[in-house]
């Protein structure tokens, strides 16, 4: 069975966090079947089609309870629920990371990152909207192979231009992840723990993430290429 390494970050556009200090609020990724299960036991779960869809499927859900707030000039904020004094509004990041609105809707991020990376299995993960939940967004999608590529996923959205307000609790699902294989075997979550090594993954991340922007508009193989060292490094 693959096994794919991961751990997940949540970070704000102050900087002023330590490395990892938001750990404990981080919540594993859920598989999409046993979450949809616990809600209801709907007969479609029977059907091998949808099974097998959501085979390797995980929400990454919220660590914190929080309102995204439309104001009427426009603009947004993020409020803690379980107490408005403490102040969320550096956790989001309005126009980021693309500065062009989609349907005069504002690119919406917040940086909950999850790092995933695989050795030697040829895996590729795609960022989706998280299936059968009922959010008034979009998130942006993509894909790609982490057995040959470093970079984050993130919750980056477009909201609802309907919405006013959008309240999330924590463990609510926010966005989902797939992992594919040419196989089509189940794979294997297993967390990373031990500091420095997160640490000498971001360190590798950054680079992958440089390579976009000093080179940029490279096709995802060309990539894949000028990183295929950096990504053997892990594992020596």
């Amino acid at each position: 069975m693959p096994k794919i390494e991961y751990f997940g970050l949540l970070e704000n556009k102050l900087n002023d966090l330590a490395l990892f200090e938001l750990d404990p609020l981080i919540i594993d990724p859920v598989p999409v079947i046993s979450f949809i299960n616990k809600k209801s036991k709907l007969k479609s779960f029977t059907c091998p089609s949808v099974t097998g869809y959501l085979k390797n499927t995980y929400f990454i859900c919220s660590p914190l309870d929080f309102s995204i707030v439309r104001s009427d000039n426009g603009s947004f904020s993020l409020i803690n629920s379980r107490d408005p004094a403490y102040d969320l509004n550096s956790f989001l990041f309005v126009g980021y990371p693309d500065s062009a609105e989609l349907d005069d809707r504002p690119m919406l991020t917040i940086m909950l990152q999850y790092i995933f990376i695989n050795k030697d299995c040829d895996i590729t993960i795609e960022i989706i909207d998280p299936p059968l939940i009922n959010l008034p967004l979009k998130n942006v999608p993509g894909e790609f192979n982490i057995s040959k590529w470093i970079r984050p996923t993130n919750f980056c959205f477009y909201l609802d231009p309907q919405v006013r307000q959008l309240d999330i609790a924590r463990g609510d699902p926010l966005y989902a992840v797939r992992f594919r294989n040419k196989e089509g075997t189940s794979i294997k979550l297993e967390q990373i723990t031990e500091h420095d090594r997160r640490v000498q993954i971001l360190t590798e991340q950054k680079k992958a993430l440089s390579l976009k922007k000093y080179y940029p508009y490279a096709k995802l193989n060309e990539v894949y290429d000028m990183f295929k060292t950096r990504m053997k490094s892990l594992w020596k």
